[in-house]
């Protein structure tokens, strides 16, 4: 999403996985926007993965 390529691909994916299962449906699981590409706090950066894998595989 920080990058623009969940904006420019997403519909792309999701045509495809609709094509095959539609009782599925892509969502987004990353990141927050920011400015920069590291937040430089060892303990955050661990918070938003553990979240960021908790969102992807759970949610």
């Amino acid at each position: 999403m920080n990058q623009g390529a969940w904006y420019s691909s997403q519909h792309h994916i999701r045509r495809v996985i609709l094509d095959h299962n539609d009782k599925l449906y892509l969502s987004y699981a990353g990141r927050e926007g920011f400015a920069a590409t590291a937040g430089g706090y060892v303990t955050k950066h661990i918070e938003r993965q553990q979240r960021l894998i908790r969102e992807a595989l759970f949610d």
